[in-house]
């Protein structure tokens, strides 16, 4: 795409104040750069007499400090536009930003893949002797909508309009950024549309990976740390609507594979590692949960993370290839890089020395002759001695990386809560479990099921085995038998219970009657949009009846309340709002769940007169019962 690039030139603090000025003008007027085309001109001045044209223009007008010129560069994409269509659009562009008012250079450049067209401008008004001003925000406002509108013309492609007007400013590092994010955007994109079933499902697929989205004309995204959003159809042809709507209809489910971001640890054999080792495996190991459970973690949100698993992958080999066993060999290992690298610099300075002494032996024509064929064996051997110390120098950073690890107390809490014993497989990166769609129409109605004899026969074993364990230990309080109540297919899975899950049931019966947190009287939802509109995001979660209506049509219940009270919201708008309340909603009973659970736990200590001394020694069967962790999900149990 066609795009202007603007630099400036300071003066210089060597006697020549404008040798940057005379530089440029001479490299953009090369005749290796220029090619066949030779397509070169000058504004107010020759080309071959420009620069002491402008020294002239400054002098007249007591202007020969502060910056000297301007450089600009516009570039097409490769393969586009000719010298000529270059040459015409480099000129009409620089007559329309100077008004015919400065002295310039321009000249087409042919030696790259892309054509690319230099202006070099005096920086000193001819006219009037005013300096060229450039402030903040003209590139997007004057500069880049002048090349585009002249490569318009040509049919040629042009930054992205969403780009060139946005009013934001962005630094050159911060617009990298972005578009870094275009890759992770593209491979997100495509795998959430192979698994979605229909519309909504892949924009909740999307929102589940950590995606703001937003629905119009087009489909837009941003993850978080981006500034802006970014429509998926300008990042790839394959993602208009119509292509989109192809791919989940049509697409194979099975096709879709997660983007992995680093090799897979699972290889290296553990046991050969040492527990120094072993730290640096658990790093990689927990970020790699990261690409395993996508949408459980929100890959987009953890994309900065993701960036690091790189500089792991980096820190793990070192270690493991230099044989790292301990923080003492770690600290070896960088004196170790520091001394090699003092020896390469050592050995290039020798070199300098040496290439310096030749070439100042070289008496006549003959041994200038001999000098310049050995030219290819010096920068080859130097060129060998710059990528050894480029070498030593990462090792350098990777092993500082390391040493600053190692001296995070973050670093230690997290390792003693997530210990390297206690990793599940992660071999399988592909076995992704995708949330289920939440706007799909049930087409039966599952009732209650009827308990067979064989269940219930079952069911009336254990409580008459737990009766039968509590009569025999007197200290435990013997519960009444619970009456058997009709269960639905998932009590079938329980067919398979050891007896060891029977002790567990009696404690889930022993805290029946533990005391439970009261709940507040509901309030219903408003009547009008403007009270509504009142109401803070806790009190509208508070509100809302999520325990009185099924998953499946939760939503559109919110949809058919907002038409009722009159809102005219679209869509997306809908949808990024019953996000926030369902999402304040899901932590609120987080909150509470773990408040009942803390109780229970209580509770059921001073039952069983579990004193803190007893449960310290306690084995883990016994704690975990307490807190009756497997209730619980991951986060929530943490």
């Amino acid at each position: 795409m066609a795009i202007t690039k603007v630099m400036h030139m300071k003066a210089s603090k060597n006697r020549q104040i404008d040798v940057h000025l005379e530089q440029a003008i001479t490299y953009i007027l090369k005749p290796e750069k220029l090619g066949g085309a030779n397509l070169a001109g000058g504004i107010n001045c020759l080309p071959e007499k420009a620069y002491e044209m402008m020294k002239a223009t400054k002098k007249m007008f007591q202007k020969t400090g502060g910056r000297q010129g301007y450089h600009f560069v516009i570039s097409l994409k490769p393969g586009e536009g000719t010298p000529e269509q270059m040459y015409d659009i480099a000129m009409r562009f620089a007559e329309e930003l100077l008004h015919n008012e400065y002295e310039s250079v321009v000249a087409v450049h042919t030696d790259r893949e892309h054509l690319h067209a230099h202006i070099v401008l005096n920086s000193v008004n001819m006219v009037n002797g005013h300096k060229f001003q450039y402030h903040n925000g003209d590139w997007k406002a004057i500069i880049q909508p002048i090349t585009n509108r002249l490569c318009e013309e040509y049919g040629l492609d042009i930054m992205p309009a969403e780009y060139s007007k946005d009013p934001k400013n962005m630094s050159r590092p911060e617009w990298e950024r972005e578009n870094s994010y275009t890759t992770l955007i593209k491979d997100d994109v495509n795998y959430c549309a192979l698994l979605a079933e229909d519309k909504h499902h892949f924009i909740y697929l999307l929102s589940r990976l950590g995606y703001e989205v937003k629905e119009g004309k087009h489909i837009a995204v941003k993850a978080p740390g981006m500034k802006r959003f970014k429509r998926i159809d300008m990042i790839s042809e394959e993602f208009s609507r119509e292509n989109i709507n192809a791919l989940i209809r049509f697409g194979d489910s099975t096709c879709a594979r997660p983007k992995v971001y680093t090799f897979n640890p699972i290889y290296v054999k553990r046991a050969k590692l040492s527990k120094f080792q072993k730290k640096y495996y658990a790093r990689l190991y927990r970020l790699r949960l990261i690409e395993k459970k996508r949408f459980h973690y929100k890959s987009a949100h953890y994309y900065e993370s993701i960036k690091q698993m790189h500089l792991l992958q980096e820190e793990y080999l070192m270690i493991v290839n230099h044989e790292v066993h301990s923080l003492p060999d770690l600290i070896d290992l960088a004196n170790k890089l520091q001394n090699d690298l003092k020896d390469v610099e050592m050995e290039q300075k020798q070199l300098y020395s040496e290439r310096g002494v030749e070439k100042r032996k070289c008496k006549n024509a003959e041994d200038f002759q001999l000098f310049r064929d050995s030219e290819p064996e010096y920068r080859s051997n130097l060129e060998e001695l710059k990528e050894r110390k480029s070498k030593i120098k990462e090792q350098i950073k990777i092993a500082e990386r390391c040493f600053l690890k190692e001296m995070s107390r973050a670093n230690d809490m997290l390792e003693r809560m997530f210990p390297v014993d206690e990793m599940e497989d992660i071999a399988d990166i592909y076995d992704v479990e995708v949330p289920e769609n939440p706007y799909k129409e049930n087409a039966v109605e599952v009732g209650e099921v009827a308990v067979s004899d064989e269940l219930k026969l079952m069911v009336e074993s254990q409580v008459e085995a737990v009766n039968e364990l509590a009569r025999e230990d007197e200290p435990i309080i013997i519960v009444p038998e619970l009456p058997i109540e009709p269960v639905t297919d998932s009590l079938k899975e329980s067919s398979g219970m050891v007896k060891g899950e029977i002790f567990d049931s009696y404690i889930h019966e022993t805290i029946v009657d533990a005391p439970q947190s009261k709940d507040v009287e509901r309030l219903e939802l408003p009547k009008t949009l403007a009270e509504y509109q009142r109401l803070s995001l806790q009190e509208k979660a508070e509100r809302f009846p999520f325990e009185r209506i099924t998953d499946d049509k939760v939503f559109n219940y919110f949809m058919d309340y907002l038409t009722e009270i009159g809102s005219n919201m679209g869509f997306s708008e809908v949808y990024d709002e019953f996000a926030g309340i369902s999402e304040c909603w899901d932590k609120m009973q987080e909150q509470k769940l773990v408040e009942r659970e803390v109780e229970k736990s209580m509770y059921l200590c001073d039952v069983m007169g579990m004193t803190p001394e007893l449960f310290q020694h306690a084995n883990a069967d016994i704690r975990a019962m307490v807190f009756h962790l497997e209730e619980l999900d991951y986060k929530v149990g943490v």
